[in-house]
């Protein structure tokens, strides 16, 4: 039991861990983007783009 439960928070330390490098990869990312004037909205990018198309 403590051997399984020690495990399973490694993995779960390693899973939180390789989130929050993406988050900042990804908002990295958007800063770079911003700084060149693109914007990126979080939401589905073709749901905008039909959006844009519509209106």
């Amino acid at each position: 039991m403590c051997c399984t439960h020690m495990r399973g928070a490694r993995v779960w330390n390693n899973t939180i861990a390789n989130a929050q490098s993406i988050k900042l990869r990804l908002e990295s990312v958007a800063q770079f983007c911003r700084g060149k004037g693109i914007a990126i909205t979080e939401r589905n990018p073709d749901r905008s783009v039909k959006g844009d198309k519509a209106a």
